[in-house]
């Protein structure tokens, strides 16, 4: 389900963007890009699951999703939303790392790594969570 969503919020940007031209903001195109390709990958994973597949990501599917990545922080930080490209930096730990523990390689060493980044990146998208909607519903002033 939280696949599925993701790939919604990308495609409704992307039309939003492209077919209305009801958003301006040119960050949203990587915006709706991280979105897309992320809620398509974690719609693919359910899938894999419920057919009882083997759900770890392919070893090399995490170097896309670490070039994703790469360019989300690129694109945030070039536009200013530093807080959000800092969430795709996180992004990229978590990708790095599950490269190396998909093979083996280092375990259990990255293995930990990655549970590591899973956490603290998992954190810092539940603040951006907090603060956003307590800023919009809340009228407080959060960094964002």
């Amino acid at each position: 389900m939280p696949g599925l969503c993701q790939a919604l919020v990308g495609f409704y940007l992307f039309i939003g963007l492209t077919w209305f031209h009801v958003f301006h903001e040119a960050a949203l195109y990587a915006a709706a890009t991280a979105f897309s390709v992320f809620g398509i990958h974690w719609l693919a994973m359910g899938i894999i699951k419920f057919v009882e597949g083997d759900a770890r990501p392919n070893g090399f599917m995490s170097v896309a999703f670490f070039l994703v990545s790469i360019l989300g922080a690129l694109s945030m930080g070039l536009n200013g939303d530093m807080p959000v490209a800092i969430l795709f930096i996180g992004l990229c730990a978590v990708y790095f790392f599950e490269f190396f523990a998909s093979f083996g390689l280092g375990a259990p060493a990255t293995e930990r790594l990655l549970g590591l980044a899973h956490v603290v990146t998992g954190l810092w998208l539940m603040y951006l969570t907090y603060a956003a909607v307590l800023n919009l519903a809340n009228g407080m002033h959060l960094w964002l």
